[in-house]
């Protein structure tokens, strides 16, 4: 587990899958962007179900990597925001167990 204080509760491993995840998230518009993003919460929901920790641990977590993406403050506001509003809900179907496929963005 990471000895982040911010994010003791994940691995590394995961924490990482999702900065990458995040990172072609916001870069690309490639359908893989969907598939990278769903295995990454994938891993986190696994995680946290493990630990028995709320969908709220997840969150922080998803909003700290959010908040490390390089250059999502240069990315359209509006953009920006739809996207992060799409991650979370995303983050909370995947906690839940619902399995929405992600829908493209355009």
């Amino acid at each position: 587990m990471t000895a982040s204080a911010s994010l003791p509760e994940f691995s590394d491993a995961a924490i990482e899958q999702l900065n990458r995840a995040l990172r072609l998230y916001i870069s690309t518009w490639n359908v893989g962007r969907h598939e990278s993003l769903r295995l990454s919460l994938e891993r986190l929901c696994s995680e946290a179900h493990a630990a028995k920790l709320g969908p709220e641990r997840m969150l922080v977590a998803v909003k700290a990597a959010w908040a490390r993406v390089p250059g999502v403050e240069r990315v359209d506001a509006e953009r920006a925001r739809v996207a992060f509003e799409r991650v979370v809900g995303h983050c909370i179907e995947a906690y839940y167990g619902e399995t929405t496929a992600l829908p493209p963005t355009y």
